[in-house]
């Protein structure tokens, strides 16, 4: 658009300038066409030569040019002899702009198809930061949720404590509150009583408080070695992916970068030569075998003589890899060359023959021209001609084989610069590839330490935790020994005989009944998946059952802490907050049968007077006090 207006202008401002054509003078009108050279051509209908103006001051016609849409000029035939003049000046200095304009925009686009390979790049890098962080931020993630659900385990553990603690403290406020009232020693041995029971109930809530604990601790503890194995599994596929690119890589480049010095197979063996075809009767001919007639125009390549081998066949296949496609292009384009250049070469040895062979029968000719002069002066003209026109054929094969020679440099180079750069991009992939997995290497291994750091810190808050509880637990116990011990000392000093205090009509104890512990093996016996109570979840062997004395038996449940009516009852539980567990189900009550002191009057005994007798217990927590 720029141009055809600036043509535009230009032939406006010469139409101006032009003197007026006086009216008395009829002349020709002129049609001019601007070639896209820049040359004026005058293609107006010719007439007779008296209507053309001659003066060198007349005023100009209206001229014509024809221009395309697209801003070009419209070509038209040339004369022999290029029209001078402001226009042609003005369309000569718009070609020399435009072409300037073009290699600026051509220099500008190279610049730009520059900046955005590197953009890619960038764009791919800061890709692969992104790919880096979220994993990152993934990972950090579940360590929140993580640390999170532990928060949330503590906090009910303190939940628990705290009310635990709550009822210690009120018990122990009622103790004291007991203990500075009362000093009655039934009194206070009831007191003691109470404690003891009250104290067998926490030590029972602590026992089951501390197998609760252990199994959170064992579902956290394999949770997070879970978490771990996965991330550094993780790591070590992204690991194994990187080495194995690198591989493919380096075997690339290798192929790219193979050089083949040697024919024979045995030699190339030795010096570890890539070998792709082994040539039994033909010869060798770059990656392939030709018959031993046939000339050869590629370089050494991976094909080879076998001169050892047994069998008919021209070739066998191959053994390893073809050659590079690049370094295939290379070698083809290069015997192709070397081909023409050869077919070059006997055409010109065919006319440098003919020519030697003309130059024989010219002097032959010469020497009978002197007895028979007039009979060869055609003959002689006939063979210059034939002479210089296979002179002239000699030379024309000379350029074409300097041309094709030309080509095979050129061939040469291009084939090896570009050989030359995507060995460099694979030597560059090869080594970003290597530090890629250096840097998942170093976070494998910091991984590793971080899981290891986390699971000994887990261990070490879990351990504390069951110490606390044991304590809490040889706390508990003692308390109770110390006062059964006290409560025996105030029977010694008061002379009070008890029997156990148990309900009216109460004469016995709770037991659990067998499991499938009992049918368990050995290895049964301590699995995390085998299930004490048919279809039960939260009563596998490793909790309900224990190996002694050589076979499998169930442990002790809460049916050992539990009274007569709830050693039969459907709510009480025999394995703490177990659904399925029901003490109706779980436990059995078992009679306890006594020996009856002699002269006792405090025993109201049934029997066959054979001594034996089954007690009836007392109405109190004592026998009386006498």
């Amino acid at each position: 658009m720029v141009l055809m207006n600036f043509v535009v202008i230009a032939l406006l401002s010469c139409s101006a300038s032009a003197a007026p054509i006086p009216k008395m003078r009829k002349e020709q009108k002129s049609a001019m066409a601007v070639q896209a050279s820049g040359a004026i051509q005058d293609v107006s209908p010719r007439k007779s030569s008296a209507a053309v103006r001659t003066e060198k001051k007349a005023a100009r016609g209206a001229v014509a040019i024809a221009v395309e849409s697209t801003g070009m000029l419209e070509n038209m035939p040339a004369d022999a002899d290029a029209l001078q003049g402001p226009v042609a000046d003005a369309l000569h200095s718009a070609k020399a702009e435009l072409e300037n304009q073009i290699t600026e925009q051509e220099k500008a686009k190279q610049d730009t198809d520059l900046a955005l390979e590197r953009a890619m790049l960038d764009k791919e890098q800061k890709e692969a930061e992104l790919a880096k962080a979220l994993e990152m931020y993934n990972y950090w993630l579940s360590q929140h949720a993580l640390l999170t659900e532990h928060i949330q385990n503590i906090t009910n553990t303190i939940s628990s404590l705290t009310n635990l603690s709550n009822s210690q403290q009120t018990e122990l406020d009622r103790l004291r509150t007991a203990a500075a009232a009362k000093h009655d020693a039934a009194m206070m041995a009831g007191d003691l009583e109470a404690t003891i029971e009250s104290l067998k109930d926490q030590i029972a809530q602590k026992e089951q408080f501390k197998v609760d604990t252990e199994a959170t601790h064992e579902t956290l503890a394999a949770k997070q070695k879970t978490d771990c194995d996965a991330a550094v599994q993780q790591l070590s596929d992204s690991i194994s992916n990187i080495t194995s690119a690198i591989n493919d890589a380096q075997a690339e480049l290798d192929l790219l970068t193979a050089q083949h010095t040697e024919v024979k197979c045995s030699e190339k063996e030795a010096k570890n030569e890539n070998i792709c075809k082994r040539c039994s009767t033909g010869e060798p001919c770059g990656d392939t075998c030709i018959s031993a007639n046939k000339t050869c125009y590629h370089d050494l390549g991976c094909a080879c003589k076998d001169d050892n081998a047994a069998s008919l066949l021209e070739d066998e296949p191959s053994e390893d890899d073809d050659a590079h496609p690049l370094q295939k292009q290379l070698r083809d384009a290069k015997a192709q060359l070397r081909k023409i250049i050869a077919q070059h070469q006997q055409t010109i040895d065919g006319l440098t023959t003919d020519i030697q062979e003309n130059e024989a029968r010219k002097s032959d000719l010469q020497r009978e021209k002197q007895r028979a002069m007039e009979d060869y002066d055609n003959s002689l003209k006939e063979l210059s001609d034939q002479k210089a026109q296979l002179t002239n054929s000699s030379n024309i094969a000379t350029k074409n084989k300097v041309q094709a020679e030309k080509d095979l440099a050129e061939a040469i180079s291009t084939g090896t610069a570009a050989i030359e750069k995507l060995a460099g991009e694979l030597r560059d992939s090869i080594t970003e590839m290597k530090a890629e997995r250096a840097r998942q290497e170093d976070a494998r291994s910091t991984q590793i330490t971080t899981c290891e750091e986390d699971m000994k810190a887990l261990l070490d808050s879990q351990g504390n935790v069951i110490s606390a509880i044991k304590s809490e637990l040889e706390q508990l116990k003692q308390q109770k020994k110390d006062a059964e011990s006290e409560l025996e000392d105030i029977k010694g000093k008061h002379d009070i005989v008890t029997v156990p205090t148990v309900q009216p009509g109460e004469v016995g104890h709770c037991e659990t009944k067998p499991t499938l512990c009992e049918s368990a093996n050995k290895e049964q016996c301590t699995s995390d998946t085998y299930l004490a109570v048919w279809s039960v979840t939260g009563t596998e062997a490793k909790k309900m059952c224990k190996w002694e004395d050589g076979a499998c038996k169930t442990k002790p449940t809460l049916c050992e802490s539990a009274s007569s009516d709830q050693c039969t009852s459907d709510t009480y539980l025999a394995v703490w907050s177990t659904a399925g567990t029901e003490a109706k189900k779980m436990c059995k009550w078992v009679a306890d049968t006594v020996q009856a002191p002699a002269g006792d009057d405090n025993a109201a005994a049934t029997g066959d007077g054979d001594g034996d007798a089954t007690t009836a217990a007392p109405t109190g927590g004592f026998g009386g006090l006498r």
